[in-house]
């Protein structure tokens, strides 16, 4: 899934240290919450991220023109920040929901990212 995002806004947004994401992290930001977050059940632990590549691809030809009937212009710099944050907001949060949920319902004191 992260190759297909990571296409839609051409270089340098492609992952790794350098992202739009981190840049507008740097700025004071509100969430818009431009895409979907699926919990699915709470009791579960699995998930998916269905939908969540096809609604930023809207979101890109929504801002780029794509599919209209006028010529399609590229992505400007404070789209790609926005898009990458609020794309990175929504994996995160989802993510995030499923680890602690995991965590209460096994009873599981430490929690370590690597």
């Amino acid at each position: 899934m992260a190759e297909e995002y990571q296409a839609l806004l051409s270089p340098p947004y492609q992952g790794g240290e350098q992202t739009a994401a981190s840049s507008l992290l740097k700025k004071e930001r509100v969430e818009r919450g431009l895409f979907p977050r699926v919990f699915l059940e709470k009791s579960e632990f699995g998930f998916s991220f269905s939908g969540l590549k096809s609604a930023v691809k809207r979101e890109v030809d929504v801002r780029t023109g794509t599919g209209t009937f006028s010529v399609p212009v590229p992505l400007n710099e404070e789209d790609k920040q926005e898009i990458s944050y609020e794309f990175q907001s929504a994996v995160n949060e989802v993510l995030c929901y499923k680890l602690i949920n995991a965590a209460k319902e096994k009873i599981v004191k430490t929690i370590m990212l690597a």
